[in-house]
């Protein structure tokens, strides 16, 4: 997998597991600040939308630019320090590249 970092990441929900869950329309604009060796873990910092709307009970569909790829994970970890709102993002479904049907 290329260096991710520096990468803008937008993440949007697709599915959420509790059933009193409420499906989030927002679309989550993050910049990639760290990624692990194999890609399964992403290091984002929170740029457009509020950490706390972030769920930790759903999955999430990850497109990245300028590489149009996309995959789909987990929010594993949200906090708040002097970098800004980060997040911890668990990759659980491949890279894929976008298509344009």
């Amino acid at each position: 997998m290329e260096d991710l970092r520096g990468s803008r990441a937008v993440l949007a929900m697709i599915r959420v597991y509790l059933a009193e869950e409420q499906m989030d329309e927002t679309e989550y604009v993050c910049r990639v600040t760290d990624c692990d060796a194999e890609g399964e873990r992403l290091h984002l910092t929170l740029e457009e939308g509020d950490l706390t709307g972030l769920s930790l009970d759903a999955e999430y569909r990850c497109t990245l630019y300028p590489q149009d790829v996309y995959c789909e994970g987990t929010v594993k970890e949200r906090f708040f320090d002097r970098e800004g709102a980060r997040l911890l993002f668990s990759v659980e479904n491949g890279f894929y590249k976008n298509s344009l049907n």
